[in-house]
């Protein structure tokens, strides 16, 4: 009977040991749906093991195999019903529980007993990477109403992307700092929320400094859902410079006491902190960098070294230093008082022969129509009185003798006044034996038509004996020089009036006048 009784207890015994030792079985099934804060989990019950299930759920941590005495841990009972072969699955839903972006985590499923022995049992281990939440896209849209102390921004948040919450905006400026921000640089803030995406905003800006590069960045302070803190999108750096007192052209230009060789400037500074400025002036037509240049620090100066009776042009520009000046005001015109009768230019001669000559000159202004010619052998006094010539600067000499020496001597006669004379002119007549050469290497340039509205063309039978050919406007100024005689010449562009042309070559020069209608 003893026997039997110990037989019975050992029985009894195995039995509740394997009750004991019989333990649940539980795997992970899948991690899906990962976005920057959290991932759906998966887990299944394979077999109870005899437990009465109190909870099944998941726990989860950055380091490997979390249990419930890892400090920090974090983990979420789902059911306390549990059927076996059922999936079951847990979807993070709230701050407490959500993962940190960038990080690694380690998941593991679990199963709970009521009561009594081990009553908890952890499944295999699964491992996700959270990613970066994708950030908002900020930008400065455009800088407008650029002035010396303010701008205009304007800003747009394009894209929320992971953004959840919109607290405020704004942009952020400096002059030093490369990539300006809110610790670093002036703001322009913004404090209203906003849920409308694209999202865009103005700013008003002022109390700049003239003259100045900027660097700028829009901004946007917002927060993800996973944080309990803000966060800031900045934009690229885009750069502007505000206006300078030489962003301002000078206005009002004026021409005042115009004399023989004198004339005063006027005009109105373009900002009143404008302290310098750089005045141009030449001959009527000329453009920036063909004239004389004056430096000035008044708003008035007398242009000085002109010549009587020409036209010229005149423009003004701020100069603040070397490296910046305005634009070049409007440019103005006038007209110098003539001379009482001004000394004649230059003096030619042309198709020189055995016993003839022509000379030709510039008149001292083009007002001049009336000229004394006086013309000697260089060995001999000149005579008296002179040849007159009328309206053409241009008399043929004929009589001549060959190979000998003549000197010319010209004047303007104006009205009842009387010019200087000019300097002598010397040339030499050629000897009879070789006229004719010569005569064919000077043989004219015929221009045609005369007068033209618009293009004149050149014919001659020896186009390689011209060395160079020059155009001069009705104010005196070359429009056209070249070595090589064109077939045809525009004056299109050019204002009405009279036009000379010289024709060189190596023995003479032609001088021609061209109306254009």
């Amino acid at each position: 009977m003893k026997r039997f009784l110990l037989i019975l207890c050992l029985l009894f015994c195995i039995i509740n040991i394997n009750k004991v030792v019989a333990q649940p079985t539980i795997n992970m099934v899948s991690l899906t749906d990962t976005t920057f804060y959290k991932v759906k989990m998966t887990a299944v019950v394979t077999n109870k093991g005899g437990w009465t299930v109190s909870g099944v759920g998941f726990i989860y941590d950055t380091l490997p195999m979390p249990n419930r005495v890892t400090t920090g841990v974090k983990w979420r009972q789902v059911s306390t019903n549990c059927t076996e072969n059922v999936p079951f699955t847990y979807d993070p839903n709230t701050l407490y529980l959500y993962m940190t972006s960038g990080k690694t985590y380690y998941i593991r499923a679990f199963v709970r007993k009521t009561s009594g022995g081990n009553d908890t049992v952890f499944s295999n281990q699964m491992v996700v990477n959270i990613p970066m939440p994708n950030p908002p896209v900020c930008a400065v849209d455009s800088i407008t109403n650029i002035k010396i102390d303010s701008a205009t921004f304007k800003g747009i948040v394009s894209e929320k992307n992971d953004g959840n919450v919109f607290y405020s905006k704004g942009f952020v400026y400096s002059t030093t700092e490369p990539m300006p921000t809110l610790d670093n640089a002036t703001k322009s803030h913004i404090a209203a929320s906003f849920s409308n995406f694209p999202h865009r905003w103005t700013s008003n800006v002022a109390n700049l400094l003239s003259g100045q590069q900027y660097k700028i960045r829009s901004y946007s302070i917002f927060r993800y859902i996973n944080k309990n803190v803000n966060d800031t999108i900045y934009s690229d750096t885009t750069h502007f410079k505000t206006l300078s007192a030489c962003g301002f052209v000078p206005t009002d230009v004026y021409i005042d006491s115009i004399k023989i060789t004198t004339a005063r400037l006027n005009f109105a500074p373009g900002h009143y902190t404008q302290l310098e400025w750089q005045v141009e002036y030449g001959f009527a037509g000329h453009t920036p960098g063909e004239g004389t240049i004056i430096n000035i620090d008044n708003d008035t100066v007398e242009l000085t070294g002109l010549v009587g009776g020409r036209s010229y042009s005149v423009f003004v520009r701020a100069y603040c230093d070397t490296n910046e000046v305005s634009e070049w005001s409007i440019i103005k015109t006038f007209t110098t008082m003539p001379y009482p009768c001004a000394p004649i230019g230059d003096i030619y001669v042309t198709d020189i022969k055995h016993s003839s000559a022509k000379i030709a000159w510039n008149p001292g202004a083009m007002s001049q129509s009336k000229w004394e010619v006086l013309f000697a052998k260089s060995t001999d006094n000149f005579p008296a009185t002179g040849t007159i010539v009328n309206n053409t600067p241009l008399i043929p000499l004929v009589g001549l003798t060959p190979q000998t020496q003549y000197k010319v001597r010209i004047r303007a006669l104006c009205g009842d006044l009387l010019g200087d004379w000019s300097d002598d002119y010397y040339f030499n007549t050629i000897i009879n034996s070789i006229e004719d050469d010569i005569t064919k290497n000077n043989e004219k340039v015929i221009i045609y038509p005369n007068p033209t509205d618009e293009t004149i063309n050149f014919k001659t039978e020896h186009p390689e004996e011209i060395t160079k050919i020059e155009i001069y406007s009705a104010l005196g100024k070359l429009i056209y020089s070249s070595n090589q005689l064109p077939q045809t010449y525009s004056l299109i562009d050019q204002s009405k009036g009279l036009f000379l042309i010289k024709i060189f070559t190596n023995s003479s020069v032609q001088i021609e006048k061209i109306i254009l209608n």
